[in-house]
């Protein structure tokens, strides 16, 4: 292999898709919680339909521009002439390769995207319960992502970052212990987890048999959905 193989292949695929690991794990999964997941996945498709639109429109606009060119160039009698209109028949056509190859790279994605949301939301009729805000899943959401980033926090610092205290100050009270009661249970496994693979490395054991938790799950909310208490505004906890 030599340079020229890899200029060569990187030039005949073109654009290159994300995998369904980025996707899965760096773009839905960074939304913490099936509800927002589905909506993120949405706002992914939503925008690559937008640019599929695009590029089909500006595919079929160079097209045309190319007839023209061909067109003009069986009429021009110059020879410069035709080597400029030449010129621009050749760009014209790098321009098709372009849109073939980004086409396929938006194809892909929504496929990906798509999939995603099909392994959580199994009718279209549940489907269409995702175009509204629901208050209490994104409720859940806030708690479980500030419990998530607080735990990060004990995890690395062993408190609570000021920006992260700051926002969950915001919230209402019991919500408020909702969020550090879960940062302190979601902490407190991770830093065994990690305990549990270090031993592993340490006495040569095989790193799934640390048993590693995780890092954060949706049974750390403590008792969220099962609490019957109205939350008051305005107190601290």
């Amino acid at each position: 292999m030599n340079k020229q193989d890899i200029i060569k292949l990187a030039e005949s695929h073109g654009s290159w898709s994300m995998s369904d690991f980025q996707s899965r794990y760096f773009v839905v999964n960074s939304q913490v919680t099936d509800y927002r997941r589905v909506r993120q996945a949405l706002l992914e498709i939503e925008t690559r339909t937008a640019a599929k639109k695009q590029i089909i429109r500006d595919s079929k606009r160079t097209e045309v521009k190319l007839k023209i060119k061909e067109r003009d160039l069986a009429a021009e009698q110059g020879d410069l002439e035709k080597e400029l209109i030449l010129l621009d028949i050749d760009q014209l056509q790098y321009d098709m390769s372009v849109y073939i190859k980004k086409l396929r790279v938006v194809e892909e994605e929504l496929e990906q995207f798509a999939k995603l949301i099909m392994e959580i939301v199994s009718t279209v009729e549940d489907l269409e319960t995702y175009k509204e805000h629901n208050e209490k899943l994104e409720r859940e959401y806030w708690i479980y992502r500030m419990a998530k980033q607080a735990s990060v926090d004990m995890v690395t610092t062993g408190r609570i970052g000021a920006g992260n205290l700051d926002s969950i100050a915001m919230m209402a009270p019991q919500d408020q212990a909702f969020t550090i009661g879960s940062a302190l249970v979601s902490s407190k496994k991770l830093t065994a987890g990690i305990h549990k693979i270090e031993e592993a490395i340490n006495t040569n054991a095989g790193l799934l048999d640390s048993k590693f938790p995780g890092l954060f799950e949706e049974k750390d909310l403590i008792g969220l959905l099962s609490d019957k208490k109205e939350k008051t505004d305005g107190e601290d906890i």
